[in-house]
């Protein structure tokens, strides 16, 4: 195979990020494909991770380690270690988890060899992309040989806002590259130094702000200090994501706001350029759902995607949102879990009379495998509706489809009402961006 061949494959095989079995099964095809899909999986090793599998992703790393290291553990007795690799997995990760990394050593009990750990995925032969930092980290990263061509180019960075001076240092003085920044909040002992990374940062597109307490109490001093000092970004932040009511009047700073993520009615601030709103968490009151629908459907005549939650109290309001944004291509609705009183066939009846020409992707989250009927009216209606555009379906269900809709949803798809339909607890908000 050529290599303008191999390098096509690349990006065709990377195409399939998203489904572990596919890579997985191109793995077994041949050695070309095995050296191309390797990277592919070990670039971000953690997104593929379930819980009974932990312990096994552990003993490969382990198998990185220095005979040295590897002696502790024998020695230890509380190990079964594998042979070295034939790849050296570890030099193609590019999102380093250092959460997961704990969470691994911790319930695996092997502290002994943590810090070889750590020097595996932070060297000078790892080029990180994006870096996860726990709370209360306190290991002196700044001084491992190579640590900054290592995280020096990094994009992405989630900490906790009460980080370390020893760690905030480094990331300051090594990290311009910032272009998306998760931040977890604390009530008490924020690093007021968390402003400099962020002002330091040479172009911020992506922000999130995310506390990590129920109380309504916070630093505000904190968080005014915090909010100011995205000013200076104002003009690059594109995305923004907050789940507590801002201090200050940030979101009216922010003028190319694309997209907002928050728990509250804070629509209003913005400058009406938004094509992408959700809103998460469930327990609005009905004034307060319909007052951010309002809300949306006055300021963001140019919305694309939106998730939210609906009950019957505001059917009609969602209708209004569908009839005045003409731009919107995909809704995800939620419901709260307890809810079994909702008209879906009310609602399906208003997506198929109401819903914009682009509007075909939709997501529901807790719909009722006893709905059978509104799910074949909403069928019956969109084909006469939309025959141009068949439909992207996703549920969000704790359980599986019923034989009855999974029967109905086949017989759909084969008359072309249905294009694509999945049923899964995760994944992004909006799949199809």
């Amino acid at each position: 195979m050529s290599k303008l061949n191999k390098d096509i494959l690349y990006f065709i095989l990377k195409e399939l990020h998203n489904d572990k079995k596919a890579l997985h099964s191109c793995l077994l095809v041949n050695k070309i494909w095995c050296e191309i899909v390797i990277p592919i999986l070990w670039g971000n090793p953690w997104k593929y991770l379930i819980y009974r599998k932990r312990k096994f992703l552990l003993d490969v790393i382990i198998s990185h380690l220095s005979d040295e290291s590897r002696n502790k553990l024998e020695n230890d007795g509380s190990f079964n270690l594998y042979k070295k690799p034939l790849f050296n997995y570890i030099n193609y990760c590019r999102r380093l988890n250092l959460n997961i990394i704990r969470e691994l050593v911790n319930d695996c009990g092997v502290w002994i060899v943590y810090n070889e750990i750590i020097q595996l995925f932070i060297n000078e032969n790892t080029p990180l992309s994006h870096l996860y930092i726990p709370q209360r980290f306190d290991y002196p990263i700044r001084l491992i040989p190579g640590v900054e061509r290592c995280i020096s180019k990094i994009e992405f960075l989630s900490c906790d806002t009460n980080i370390s001076d020893n760690i905030l240092c480094g990331l300051i003085e090594m990290c311009k590259s910032i272009r998306e920044l998760e931040l977890i909040i604390n009530v008490v002992n924020n690093n007021y130094g968390i402003a400099k990374l962020i002002e330091s940062s040479e172009k911020l597109i992506d922000v999130r702000f995310l506390t990590n307490y129920i109380t309504k109490v916070h630093d505000v001093p904190f968080c005014n200090v915090l909010e100011n000092s995205l000013i200076k970004h104002a003009n690059t932040i594109q995305h923004f994501k907050i789940n507590k009511k801002p201090t200050t009047q940030i979101l009216s700073h922010l003028i190319n706001l694309k997209s907002l993520v928050l728990d509250a009615n804070m629509i209003e601030n913005t400058s009406g350029y938004l094509t992408e709103i959700t809103i998460d968490g469930e327990g609005y009151d009905g004034f307060d759902n319909k007052k951010i629908i309002q809300a949306i459907y006055t300021k963001c005549p140019n919305l694309k995607y939106i998730k939210l939650e609906i009950n019957n109290n505001n059917i009609f309001e969602l209708e209004k949102l569908l009839i005045k944004c003409q731009y919107l291509e995909g809704l995800f609705t939620t419901i709260q879990s307890n809810s079994c009183h909702f008209s879906w066939i009310t609602f399906f009846e208003m997506l198929t009379e109401s819903s914009p020409t682009n509007l075909f992707r939709f997501k529901f989250k807790y719909i009722s495998n006893d709905d059978h009927t509104a799910l074949k009216l909403f069928f019956d209606n969109w084909e006469s509706r939309c025959p141009s555009h068949p439909m992207i379906l996703q549920f969000l269900m704790p359980h599986s489809i019923s034989v009855k809709n999974k029967n109905l949803i086949k017989k759909y798809k084969a008359e072309g009402v249905i294009k694509k339909v999945a049923n899964h607890l995760h994944g992004e908000d909006f799949e199809w961006i």
